[in-house]
């Protein structure tokens, strides 16, 4: 469970990374929503990961093969809104859209 979670905040730290570089270290500083195009496109990122998390774990529970794997997708999808949105937000009010 634990190299699943891990996995996955890497992930999430990766596209965070990427999305925050795309958006905030262009020249944008007369841009007043530059916090609320962070906040949107990190909310479709964080989705579209929760999304994959929950049907990987829905095919392993529909496999029942492999349940603590299942278990562990369904885990750290929870934790990837979680933690994902939370970014959404911290970004957001970094860059002034709140």
């Amino acid at each position: 469970m634990r190299k699943v979670a891990m996995w996955n905040m890497i992930i999430l730290l990766i596209y965070s990374i990427v999305i925050f570089s795309l958006i905030f270290l262009p020249d944008r500083s007369s841009d007043h929503m530059i916090g609320l195009g962070f906040m949107i496109m990190m909310m479709f990122a964080v989705a579209i990961h929760a999304t994959i998390n929950l049907f990987i774990a829905i095919f392993l529970f529909a496999r029942a093969t492999d349940n603590d794997l299942a278990k562990a997708f369904l885990a750290s999808s929870g934790l990837v809104l979680l933690v994902g949105f939370s970014t959404c937000w911290g970004g957001a009010a970094l860059g002034g859209g709140i």
